[in-house]
């Protein structure tokens, strides 16, 4: 798997590890977990966990997007995609539409009207669903079979 590993995108530093599972990912290799135990002498690690904590998120955090975007629109497109766009669409509607007519009911002092209220609250419902489903079915998307044939 080392051969199909594109090395020089891998990061260098802390974030070393996470990136080589991204890239193992976008190859749909089975991964192993295999117990090292950590021997250490005198030295001392240079890692400053506060100094690392936020580029390590936006690392990961990019990260997810492109494996999304690579695993549920580049290389295949399956009704998981479509749970993932519509429920973040119907979520991010029901956000929206309801904060903007909760703020008028408030700033005005006049309730809002049943409909009003129920409109966000069933297209957030749904969007729920739909991004449930989508959590469902991303994680059991994952490889079974080793690409080696050694494995």
């Amino acid at each position: 798997m080392a051969e199909l590993l594109p090395v020089a995108k891998i990061d260098n530093g802390f974030f070393f590890e996470s990136d080589m599972l991204f890239r193992l990912n976008t190859l749909r290799a089975v991964v192993a977990d295999i117990p090292i135990p950590a021997i250490y002498g005198d030295e001392r690690s240079s890692l400053v966990i506060w100094k690392i904590l936020m580029p390590f998120l936006g690392k990961n955090i990019a990260n997810t997007f492109r494996r999304l975007v690579y695993s549920y629109f580049l290389r295949d497109f399956t009704i998981a995609s479509v749970e993932l766009i519509a429920g973040l669409i119907l979520i991010g509607f029901a956000l929206i539409f309801g904060g903007v007519h909760w703020y008028d009911s408030i700033t005005t002092n006049v309730p809002a009207s049943t409909g009003t209220i129920i409109l966000p609250a069933l297209t957030f419902l749904v969007g729920i669903q739909l991004f449930l489903g989508f959590m469902n079915f991303d994680t059991r998307n994952i490889p079974t079979s080793p690409l080696h044939l050694d494995l």
